[in-house]
């Protein structure tokens, strides 16, 4: 398959990240997503990563965002 030779992946890994199951979004989840765009948009839209971990202070709670390792 050209696709895995350009990605530089096996076929096997493709294949089973391609049929992997969509996990549906947590109530949790939307939640903190929010609290984070909110507060991406209170500072027009300046701060990075950083400053919004710093920004969320004491609202902040263990944050369940997933993030790809693949």
């Amino acid at each position: 398959m050209i696709l895995c030779k350009v990605l530089d992946v096996v076929r096997s890994g493709y294949y089973d990240y391609f049929n992997r199951l969509v996990k549906p979004i947590s109530s949790r989840e939307l939640k903190d997503v929010k609290m984070i765009q909110d507060l991406y948009d209170k500072s027009g839209g300046t701060y990075g990563a950083k400053r919004i971990a710093g920004g969320l202070g004491t609202k902040r709670t263990l944050l369940t965002i997933s993030v790809s390792q693949d």
